[in-house]
């Protein structure tokens, strides 16, 4: 039962975040440019990623074959 309810919490906790970064962006933009606040972003984004890669909680599998197809994905 208790497994049933997961992916609904997990759901639930994505909203209110997103919708609590709406306040956090509108009040860091008076101390940060909007380049600047993009770029912490991504390097929270990156950090956290790498903690749990390295928790071994996420797994991320890129293989060299794949890099010219999301080079294309990440430049466009």
């Amino acid at each position: 039962m208790a497994r049933k309810l997961y992916p609904t919490l997990a759901v639930l906790m994505v909203s209110v975040i997103w919708g609590l970064s709406f306040l956090f962006t509108r009040g860091v933009l008076f101390f940060l440019t909007p380049f600047q606040l993009l770029g912490l972003r991504f390097v929270l984004a990156a950090l956290a990623l790498s903690l749990l890669v390295l928790l071994r909680l996420a797994t991320v599998n890129i293989r060299l074959h794949h890099l010219p197809e999301l080079l294309k994905v990440a430049f466009w």
